[in-house]
């Protein structure tokens, strides 16, 4: 049965979890905003020396660019290297996969493309930029040229997603027997407004063409992910001189929204489990998935609330 959050509880986890691993899409912030709280919580969490690692399904942005919005939006001290997106991870993944300079034919942002360029590999050019303003019949969607150095289709977010590129997509996994990967097959995306389309709509096209369903890298995949997570405590302790016992996920706290992602993750993966309400969950997920979920509340700035004063 899933715990409510009180003083007394989140005093007890602060003491007993070294590792606090985040979600960031409506844990820390919602589209542009941040969740009130958030920052003083990490703060709160660095000063007591806890380490602080992220976990972001979200593959619109490189790490870099992520890290850079951590610091414009008023979150203190998160390097690069404390962060995990599902296009990092899954960049990672294909680096281990296949030859160095092997092609990949992606559908998604830039945040994939700068992350497989870091790992030797060769994106193909964005499908919009290829064909900008195009206008297409049936016929030259079937006659678009496939390149035999591609050897995997990478899936995220894609808003420019297109029936060409799922075509391309497919035929490339069809034709070329090229790997079929997610960065992730979240649904929804929290935003202000409420939500919009996740990488999961784009990803279940190529699959319902293909008729394959692709390896998925992030949350909530065990593998590889959970290697990658140990590597970046290992990495956070050497640049901060931690003394921190090393990384176990039985001292180790997931704070997520999603109950299919970041719980079923922290779950599976050994840790215990937080769910936010501040971003997809809501009160009836509780009660539907008690197994998956330690505690629960509302969001950061009631945990921070109980513990400013440790």
């Amino acid at each position: 049965m899933s715990i409510r959050l009180v003083k007394e509880t989140a005093r007890r986890l602060l003491k007993e979890c070294d590792t606090f691993v985040f979600d960031c899409d409506g844990v820390l912030w919602k589209g542009a905003d941040v969740i009130p709280g958030a920052p003083l919580m990490i703060k709160h969490l660095k000063a007591a020396g806890i380490r602080t690692l992220f976990l972001t399904n979200n593959s619109m942005k490189s790490r870099s660019d992520y890290a850079e919005r951590f610091a414009g939006m008023g979150f203190e001290g998160v390097a690069e290297e404390d962060i995990i997106s599902s296009a990092y991870v899954a960049s990672e993944y294909l680096a281990a996969q296949l030859p160095a300079g092997s092609g990949v034919f992606v559908c998604g942002a830039s945040g994939i493309y700068r992350e497989l360029e870091k790992v030797g590999l060769k994106p193909c050019k964005p499908f919009e930029e290829e064909y900008k303003g195009k206008a297409w019949d049936l016929h030259e969607v079937e006659s678009i040229p496939l390149d035999n150095n591609v050897k995997a289709v990478l899936c995220g977010l894609d808003i420019h997603m297109s029936y060409p590129k799922i075509a391309t997509a497919s035929r490339y996994i069809k034709n070329n027997r090229a790997m079929f990967v997610a960065t992730n097959a979240d649904s929804t995306l929290p935003v202000k407004t409420g939500f919009l389309p996740g990488a999961g709509s784009c990803v279940s096209s190529i699959s319902r063409v293909t008729g394959q369903e692709p390896i998925v890298t992030g949350k909530p995949s065990v593998d590889p992910l959970a290697s990658i997570l140990n590597v970046a405590a290992q990495l956070y302790d050497r640049k901060r001189s931690s003394n921190v016992a090393p990384f176990h996920p039985s001292r180790a706290l997931m704070v997520g929204d999603r109950v299919d992602t970041d719980m079923m993750f922290g779950r599976q993966a050994g840790m215990r489990t937080l769910l936010v309400l501040s971003g997809v969950a809501t009160e009836e997920h509780v009660q539907e998935h008690t197994s998956e979920i330690d505690y629960v509340t509302s969001d950061l700035g009631e945990f921070v609330h109980y513990i400013s004063d440790v």
